[in-house]
């Protein structure tokens, strides 16, 4: 059971719970699971190159947070409303990720846009998550 906000969010809006935004100008990297592990993959395969440098893998566009909450709302058929809140202090509120070195050093090249990701995610959601008569 994952906090993070995607997850969070997609079983908030299957049950029409409100979709909390913390910050209406953060803007942030979202990373499809698949191209995550594409990019470790080409990272232990290429390792000689990779050794010792940082790297990011990400999708390398960033993002409005409120739009991925709309994105969820629309891909789930929800009535949740979008609650924004102001940014909670210590929280990143823009990251977009340099991805030079890894198309470089790895070949990286992410294919899963944010839309595509979400719509994935809500599928396995759909598929996978208990209803409420089961919790």
């Amino acid at each position: 059971d994952s906090s993070r906000v995607v997850p969070l969010w997609i079983r908030g809006a299957l049950h029409n719970e409100p979709l909390v935004v913390y910050g209406p100008e953060k803007k942030l990297d979202f990373t499809y699971l698949d191209d995550a592990v594409d990019g470790i993959r080409r990272a232990l395969e290429r390792f000689d190159a990779a050794r010792g440098k940082p790297i990011n893998i990400s999708s390398g566009t960033s993002v409005e947070i409120v739009s991925v909450a709309r994105m969820l709302r629309e891909l789930t058929g929800s009535a949740s409303e979008i609650m924004i809140k102001p940014t909670r202090a210590g929280e990143v509120w823009t990251y977009q990720a340099d991805l030079s070195r890894a198309k470089q050093l790895l070949n990286y090249v992410p294919t899963i846009d944010v839309e595509c990701g979400l719509q994935r995610s809500v599928d396995w959601y759909k598929t996978h998550l208990p209803t409420h008569d089961d919790d």
